[in-house]
């Protein structure tokens, strides 16, 4: 009865609040770059930020775009704007004169880029990479999809009913060699460039401010304290009881372990035995 209420809420939500929002309010600066007409406020260097799925993407999306306004840096998020209006616009980026429009490396803030986009001159951009243990993003990933993940399209509607006729260790098996495949692009193509910050998902979890301060003192974005103090004081990480209903539905590493068998578990460790290390987490 629940899964039935929450299905005609979400229709309701996407056709009464979302597309309106999306057509008429929202991506205004995404509309304005892509059709030539936006100017940049200032000289910075741009900032782009890669991360994945259900590594606390929504929360660092809202902090970088306050952090960005605020050293007057314009936030661009592509992978939202295509997400929410044409998905099939993803293919621009595989086209070398939109990469060549959309990207500018000064007084911009792209992101947070979901998998790996090929940048022209990607060394002359402030690049942050964020990324979260791939065996907890994957049973994270599951519950979203499954019960809580806002329903921003009708896709979203009919792959809930399809993995919900799986248990969630059918699901993340299936599921594991999409994220290999982005994991192992960002190792490659990321990790341990001298232009590029490695961030943990689990440090920004246990040891927030230290993250921030981080992140801002590389992004350059650290020149408004009060800005930086707001985040850190409206941000809490904690949960009191684990809901699949919410979207925050827990946020401890090791989750994982308490939802998956272990046979599964042993998968997922082979299928990651050599991201892991490379990230820093144990097999």
């Amino acid at each position: 009865m629940r899964n039935w209420w929450q299905r005609i809420k979400s229709i309701l939500v996407l056709y009464l609040y979302t597309k309106p929002k999306v057509n008429f309010v929202w991506f205004k600066r995404e509309k304005a770059l892509l059709s030539g007409s936006s100017q940049p406020l200032s000289d910075q260097q741009s900032i782009i930020v890669f991360t994945v799925h259900k590594c606390a993407s929504s929360f660092i999306s809202q902090s970088m775009r306050d952090l960005a306004l605020s050293a007057d840096v314009l936030p661009i998020d592509l992978d939202a704007y295509f997400t929410m209006t044409d998905d099939s616009r993803y293919q621009l980026y595989k086209d070398d004169r939109f990469l060549q429009q959309a990207f500018r490396k000064k007084g911009y803030y792209y992101g947070p880029f979901r998998s790996y986009r090929p940048i022209p001159d990607l060394d002359q951009y402030k690049v942050v990479l964020i990324l979260r243990d791939p065996r907890d993003v994957l049973v994270s990933q599951y519950y979203s999809a499954a019960y809580n993940h806002p329903v921003i399209n009708r896709k979203i509607l009919t792959n809930r009913k399809e993995i919900l006729k799986k248990s969630i260790d059918e699901h993340v098996v299936v599921k594991a060699d999409d994220f290999v495949t982005i994991y192992r692009e960002y190792c490659d193509k990321l990790l341990h460039q001298d232009y590029v910050l490695f961030l943990r998902y689990e440090e920004m979890v246990s040891e927030f401010e230290n993250w921030l301060n981080r992140l801002t003192a590389f992004t350059g974005t650290n020149s408004h304290p009060e800005t930086v103090r707001k985040i850190l004081d409206g941000t809490s990480f904690k949960v009191d009881k684990e809901n699949k209903f919410q979207f925050k539905r827990q946020v401890n590493p090791g989750n994982y372990k308490k939802q998956l068998n272990p046979e599964t578990i042993n998968v997922l460790n082979e299928k990651f035995k050599d991201i892991l290390p490379a990230l820093g987490y144990s097999v």
